[in-house]
């Protein structure tokens, strides 16, 4: 997630296809990436380090928070959101998360 933004849309197809050839854990992987950007959205808002789970990465959630919209943060939960409904009605996984993190960018 953290490279995500200098990826190319070559890069983010091999890294869906990557994390997709792990099915049992791409909910587990989705839920993790949920609660990165959950700490993105709490450091914008808050400006609170006491309260953010990844305090090791606090530098690069503070860059995210000043980078992002919160049009930007919400449009990556929904992604995710949206990813794992997909997910639930057994739809081809690898697509599901090239979607998805296409949207992030």
């Amino acid at each position: 997630l953290k490279a995500l933004d200098d990826m190319s849309e070559y890069e983010i197809m091999m890294a869906s296809k990557g994390i997709a050839e792990n099915k049992d854990n791409v909910l587990e992987y989705l839920d993790l990436m949920q609660l990165w950007i959950r700490d993105i959205l709490v450091y914008k808002s808050t400006n609170n380090e006491n309260v953010i789970l990844f305090r090791e990465e606090m530098e690069y959630i503070k860059d995210k928070a000043r980078a992002y919209s919160y049009e930007k943060i919400d449009r990556m939960m929904h992604s995710i959101w949206d990813a794992k409904g997909s997910m639930k009605l057994n739809v081809n996984v690898e697509l599901i998360l090239e979607l998805m993190l296409a949207k992030f960018c």
